[in-house]
């Protein structure tokens, strides 16, 4: 093989190895996306869960670290109330 064709062939195969980087580097991106995006529950949910569900529901909820906090006080929606600070 010639050295001019040996150097495209050495071009093309590094070309190669960067897009196949960048794919692999594209796809870690995505499954740390994928790990760092869990669903949070609303304080609603969690007391339901922890009420309705009884011991196999607070077993879950402790695994996924969203147990409820009872301090809370919530609306009628549901949503927990932001205290007024005292004027």
């Amino acid at each position: 093989m010639s050295p001019a064709m040996e150097a495209r062939v050495r071009e093309a195969m590094g070309r190669r190895r960067a897009a196949e980087q960048a794919d692999r580097d594209r796809q870690a991106v995505r499954d740390q996306l994928k790990q760092n995006n869990k669903t949070q529950l609303t304080e609603l949910h969690r007391r339901r869960i922890w009420i309705r569900h009884g011991q196999e529901g607070r077993a879950w909820l402790k695994e996924i670290g969203q147990e409820p906090d009872f301090s809370l006080q919530l609306d009628k929606r549901g949503l927990p109330v932001k205290e007024k600070a005292d004027a």
